[in-house]
């Protein structure tokens, strides 16, 4: 059963309907410029047009490259903002881009507006960043980091819809492209990243799993707490031993100090470690070979 902490939610994506860029665009160079710039334009209109249809197909997260699709004619939205203006009066190209309500699929909205255009564009391709990281296998490390990244770049295309796109379309907009909506889903998709960051932050390494694995296969961490309280074992052993010697080299200093202090420069002091030589000797048998 899923858990409050494991349920995510993800966007459906806006559907959308057959819409015809190439011919108004064409009608415009025509009667802007010439009949030859129209036809040097006409392929690359082409490809837009082709490029819409695939838009229009890209409703789900399990497409492969559903979102490259979105972003590329994104940019190809832009380009066209830059050259051809778009509304409904005369002299203009008059092109009308029809899209659904996300929320309430009846409802058909249309309008001349290019930023009507990329702002359904920006919604879808959020959309489906958050059905990818719904669809991310999160009981993996790799998976969790995954996710996280997709439900971030959810929250950024909501954003730039929000304050680029979203004020500049026709009203009454529509209920799921409108600032409110749109700012609810920025936090919704900011919330889901920022919960399963904390899970990845808390989440043991791979290579850490690995090892304790290995672990559990030569008997667990009952065998492991045996060999930790040998090594602690040892570990005083030598914290001893080295007290002792320390110790017998005060002693031996304090020895020679005082038979200086009583021979001068007759005195030869013996060898200064030879009452903590037992200690170093044993000590040297806790190194690890080299």
């Amino acid at each position: 059963m899923p858990t409050a902490q494991s349920v995510m939610l993800a966007i459906h994506c806006k559907k959308t309907e057959t819409v015809d860029i190439k011919t108004p665009l064409l009608t415009y160079i025509r009667a802007t410029y010439s009949d030859r710039e129209a036809d040097d334009a006409a392929d690359d209109l082409e490809r837009v047009q082709a490029l819409r249809a695939e838009v229009a197909l890209a409703q789900s997260g399990t497409q492969p490259s559903a979102r490259e699709t979105l972003i590329k004619y994104y940019r190809y939205l832009c380009a066209i903002e830059t050259r051809f203006p778009i509304s409904k009066e005369k002299g203009t190209a008059q092109v009308s881009f029809a899209w659904f309500d996300a929320f309430r699929p009846s409802r058909r909205v249309a309008q001349h507006n290019m930023h009507y255009e990329k702002a359904c564009v920006l919604f879808n391709l959020a959309a489906l960043a958050s059905q990818q990281g719904l669809q991310s296998d999160r009981t993996s490390s790799d998976g969790l980091t995954q996710a996280c990244k997709l439900f971030q770049e959810a929250c950024g295309s909501f954003q730039l819809l929000r304050e680029v796109e979203s004020g500049k379309t026709e009203t009454p907009r529509p209920l799921d492209i409108s600032a409110e909506c749109v700012g609810l889903l920025e936090k919704l998709m900011l919330t889901q990243a920022q919960a399963l960051d904390a899970r990845t932050s808390a989440a043991l390494p791979e290579a850490l799993q690995r090892e304790l694995a290995e672990i559990e296969a030569i008997g667990g961490t009952n065998h492991l707490k045996g060999i930790l309280a040998e090594i602690g074992e040892l570990r005083r052993e030598v914290d001893d031993d080295l007290l002792a010697a320390q110790a017998s080299l005060d002693a031996d200093a304090r020895a020679d100090a005082e038979a200086r202090a009583q021979h001068g420069d007759k005195w030869r002091a013996q060898a200064a470690a030879s009452a903590a030589k037992p200690y170093w000797d044993r000590i040297s048998q806790y190194r690890l070979p080299c």
